[in-house]
């Protein structure tokens, strides 16, 4: 099992895009809102959408977390900024093509993208030294249901929702650049997770996968059903053998990202459904023999 230790993506990293900040004004202090305007702040780090909860709403900053929610009510970050904002259903949305250039300044050498709606991915890494150190196109059309001739010609086409990268190289100064593409229609992407890969150890059947469904389902006092559709979560306990000697680094590593959304995987390629970007609720680690022991670590999704 590995982890992917996130990029804070700030102002600084993301370096260029193909889309622009442009869904409602941007906030004025001199400006009175009604009940129900939206704006938008993208400055000082902050790229998020606000609606306002009053009336005669004047010289309120919506950034001010006194402010919040007396007189406006944080609806979303901005399109550019979802695919950053720790929410995978909330998805990034562009006709035909998302594109990002990333300038880490640090190491990273994985990816991971989840709530993936489009065809294709590419990642091109290029080193002001060494130019162009890596250049990967990925179909994000998913083959795996189809067995014979009969479901290639009638079977729907399935798309790929979620995809893991391991193999790049590590280029503390290299240039990333990731296009996300569809053959038509919008592309949309959920959350681009760059960053570290750790190894914590070897995840073994035992492993198990699921979800939390957050959809309400009733009764009238007819009997009729009354469901009505909510965001669900991924759910995995990793059942895991890991080396005895550095169970005080793995404990270490954990603690250390008790409160931190990061991405986990089971296998190398996130099959399987083991591939979670959420954080740990509990893990427990059994010293059983003096080379290897057994741990479970159980994760749950954002959603």
């Amino acid at each position: 099992m590995k982890i992917i230790r996130p990029l804070d993506v700030t102002d600084a990293v993301l370096t260029d895009s193909n889309l622009t900040e442009t869904e409602h004004s941007e906030w004025s202090s001199a400006t009175t809102y009604a009940l129900g305007d939206n704006v938008q702040v993208t400055t000082g780090g902050v790229h998020n959408i606000y609606e306002s909860a009053q009336a005669s709403n004047l010289n309120n900053d919506p950034t001010d977390a006194d402010n919040i929610p007396t007189w406006w009510l944080l609806v979303s970050a901005t399109n550019k900024w979802k695919a950053f904002d720790e929410k995978i259903a909330d998805q990034t949305v562009n006709t035909a093509s998302i594109t990002y250039e990333f300038t880490p300044a640090e190491w990273v050498n994985a990816a991971a993208f989840f709530n993936l709606d489009a065809t294709d991915l590419n990642i091109t890494m290029t080193d002001p030294t060494d130019g162009e150190v890596y250049n990967e196109d990925y179909s994000l059309v998913d083959n795996t249901a189809i067995s014979n001739w009969y479901d290639y010609f009638f079977e729907p086409i399935v798309r790929i929702s979620e995809t893991l990268i391991l193999d790049l190289p590590n280029y503390k100064d290299a240039v990333i650049d990731v296009s996300i593409s569809v053959t038509s229609g919008n592309a949309e992407v959920g959350e681009v997770v760059l960053g570290t890969q750790k190894l914590i150890g070897d995840a073994v059947f035992g492993t198990s996968v699921g979800i939390q469904d957050y959809s309400l389902k009733e009764r009238d006092t007819f009997g009729n059903a009354i469901i009505t559709a909510r965001d669900f979560s991924s759910r995995v306990e990793y059942d895991l053998v890991i080396n005895t000697a550095s169970i005080r680094g793995i404990q270490r590593t954990l603690s250390d990202l008790r409160a931190t959304p990061i991405v986990w995987t089971g296998t190398d390629d996130g099959d399987y459904g083991t591939l979670v970007y959420g954080y740990y609720k509990d893990f427990d680690i059994v010293i059983s023999e003096p080379v290897t022991s057994r741990a479970t670590i159980e994760v749950e999704g954002l959603t």
